[in-house]
């Protein structure tokens, strides 16, 4: 009596989304398929992705989609910290403009009869961002608790259970599990 389902990923609903699975496992070909799906069935006034892409800089392929507003690797320093200022600042602007909307995203969306885009950050190999950016972790803790309310939102690929402190993945609702090097792994996540 086994079935099969197709796998979807309502972001606006879920909110933030952490993947875990070690190297072979499949995280760039979720990610992959995220963006991909994405591309298919939402325009960019619906969506935007911001990828930070400190794998294997595969996701280099969506950097010319309409939906895609850049696709950041290890080197782009500046860039990536241009980004989180950004979010930060598009966080400070929807909040005023939700303000009558209860300051919700959803509300918003479903009552103003406008169409603003859900923002989604994605951070591939979250651990090796760490290691080049960890002074940005602070700002990763506190706009991930902060914006989901404002249509923005991350996901982050982790190898362990481990690769992303509790105060980071306590912001997360989603989280997916592939294939880990450890069975102990499953029972800490």
């Amino acid at each position: 009596m086994q079935e099969q389902k197709l796998l979807t990923l309502p972001i606006t609903e879920v909110g933030n989304t952490l993947i875990y699975g070690m190297a072979g496992s499949g995280k760039e070909n979720l990610i992959s398929t995220i963006v991909y799906s994405s591309m298919l069935y939402h325009t960019a006034s619906e969506v935007n992705y911001y990828i930070l892409d400190f794998g294997a800089e595969t996701l280099k392929v969506f950097n010319d989609s309409p939906i895609v507003g850049d696709v950041l690797v290890s080197d782009d320093e500046e860039k990536i910290e241009n980004l989180f200022k950004n979010i930060h600042s598009l966080i400070e602007e929807r909040k005023n403009l939700f303000a009558e909307y209860n300051g919700d995203y959803i509300t918003y969306i479903k009552n103003s009869n406008n169409i603003v885009p859900a923002v989604i950050v994605i951070i591939n190999n979250y651990e090796s961002f760490y290691d080049s950016y960890s002074e940005l972790e602070d700002k990763l803790i506190v706009l991930s608790r902060e914006c989901s309310k404002y249509g923005i939102y991350f996901i982050l690929s982790v190898t362990t259970p481990n690769g992303a402190r509790f105060k980071l993945k306590q912001n997360f609702s989603k989280q997916f599990v592939l294939g880990q090097s450890n069975e102990d792994d499953y029972i800490t996540i």
